[in-house]
């Protein structure tokens, strides 16, 4: 039997075979890596619609424990001692996690600043303007729903949307985006996109709904809804 000598006492890897080793590993990275990143970012949009149904579970409990009513939102200025983020503290585990959605490119701003990522649809806030004399007045806007016991369809309105780079307040102005000059200019969906994130989770964003259910809607969906148009943020029957 014959064996074949290795020069030098030493074995391994010639240059053109660790190349080869290196290329393919490279390869797999790359078919894995995308994979990876989907699966992350699934799981950040799960962890973002997890903490909106318990802000809506938070929401609930409030009005149950006020007749119906919902929180309070101020229509100047950020109080975080008055805002609902912190009026519904008492009925959140942990407000300050509960508040900032992990997408958020604004989060870590948002969370110093005592703000959220997840804003009150204007159609059901009780808003507060603070006047010159320094006491309060609350805004009757047309079409506001101050008390779920007086919206019959929860599960087709809309409770909470995902905050867009143009909010810095704990609600969104939604009873202004149909104005007649905004349809008649075709910048209802300019100034939704403004206030609401449409495409924070790779084009869509989560809705949470006033009977507690969390969707995911696209941006595309979004648009043409305010193309129509269709005041998909007015409280429905």
């Amino acid at each position: 039997m014959h064996f074949k000598k290795n020069h030098g006492g030493r074995s391994g890897f010639t240059l053109v075979e660790l190349l080869v080793v290196i290329a393919i590993i490279g390869s797999l990275v790359a078919l894995l890596l995308p994979a990876v990143q989907t699966a992350r970012a699934s799981a950040r949009r799960m962890q973002c619609s997890s903490r909106m149904r318990q802000v809506g579970l938070a929401l609930h409990n409030f009005a149950d424990a006020h007749q119906g009513r919902f929180p309070e939102v101020f229509g100047h200025g950020f109080d975080d001692q008055d805002t609902w983020i912190y009026t519904l503290g008492p009925y959140l585990e942990d407000v300050d996690e509960m508040r900032i959605c992990p997408d958020d490119p604004l989060g870590a701003e948002r969370f110093e600043k005592k703000e959220t990522s997840y804003v009150l649809n204007g159609y059901l806030a009780i808003v507060i303007d603070l006047d010159l004399g320094g006491g309060t007045s609350i805004r009757n806007i047309h079409g506001t729903k101050k008390n779920i016991n007086k919206i019959k369809a929860t599960s087709k309105t809309i409770a909470m949307f995902e905050a867009g780079p143009d909010v810095h307040n704990d609600h969104i102005h939604s009873y202004d985006w149909f104005s007649e000059g905004n349809i008649n200019q075709d910048k209802v969906f300019n100034i939704v996109s403004g206030e609401v994130a449409v495409d924070r989770h790779n084009g869509t964003s989560n809705y949470l709904y006033l009977d507690g259910h969390v969707t995911s809607l696209s941006s595309d969906q979004i648009s043409e809804w305010c193309n129509q148009p269709f005041n998909f943020a007015q409280p429905q029957r």
